[in-house]
């Protein structure tokens, strides 16, 4: 008579009171089938019915880099009154903050795909996680995907060859380490979109090697 439900049973002793709290996750009701103060009764049967999870992940947050940015995505198999997805992200994995938002389909069990950009990510390890919500306020988190972002996608440095100075394309603040063939260091500069000249006036003619924060080497030959 109790289909797709859930029989717990409780073992009580004499002058025992029947409890089916059992405190399971939020999204699950417990009915207790007897009134309490039932004493004498060794298995008290109650009725677990789960309630549907709001969302469904058929493909799990995803984290890749494309060249100057982080493309996230994830897939929903299902959902039920889901209002938004907010996506939160972390530089230590540890403190989130939210950095965007995108609406829900309310209730839907056809498969959702999702995608978000973020075009500023932070070097180094960036760890992502979203936050579904619920109509009535009540959310709950993706798992937490993480990606390494090393910079942006291609870095030019030009004249090359170079006589008195090389102009470094970047996006963003970098370090240049700049170095001879020996590892010797010549020059050590932080670069931005505005500031972003290197003299080399002072270093010898040669192959110079310019190392960036981003992880790309770069060769210069000086006249």
């Amino acid at each position: 008579a109790f289909q797709n439900d859930t029989i717990i049973f409780q073992s009580l002793s004499a002058g025992m009171t029947s409890n089916c709290n059992t405190n399971y996750a939020s999204r699950i009701n417990t009915i207790d089938l007897f009134p309490a103060g039932l004493a004498g009764t060794t298995a008290i049967p109650c009725i677990s019915k789960s309630i549907p999870l709001p969302i469904t992940y058929s493909k799990p947050l995803e984290a890749t880099q494309k060249q100057n940015s982080i493309n996230l995505s994830w897939s929903i198999a299902a959902q039920l009154n889901n209002v938004k997805y907010i996506i939160e992200h972390s530089k230590d994995g540890r403190s989130f903050s939210p950095i965007g938002e995108i609406e829900g389909h309310v209730t839907s069990n056809k498969t959702k795909h999702y995608d978000y950009i973020q075009t500023s990510p932070s070097i180094g390890i960036n760890y992502y996680r979203i936050k579904q919500v619920d109509y009535d306020g009540k959310y709950s988190y993706s798992d937490i995907a993480s990606v390494r972002y090393d910079g942006s996608g291609e870095t030019n440095i030009y004249p090359n060859p170079a006589t008195s100075e090389v102009r470094v394309e970047v996006s963003e603040h970098l370090e240049v380490l700049v170095t001879d063939i020996m590892g010797r260091v010549l020059h050590k500069q932080t670069v931005n979109k505005e500031n972003n000249v290197v003299d080399l006036s002072g270093m010898p003619s040669g192959l110079l090697i310019f190392s960036l924060q981003n992880g790309h080497k770069i060769k210069v030959l000086k006249d």
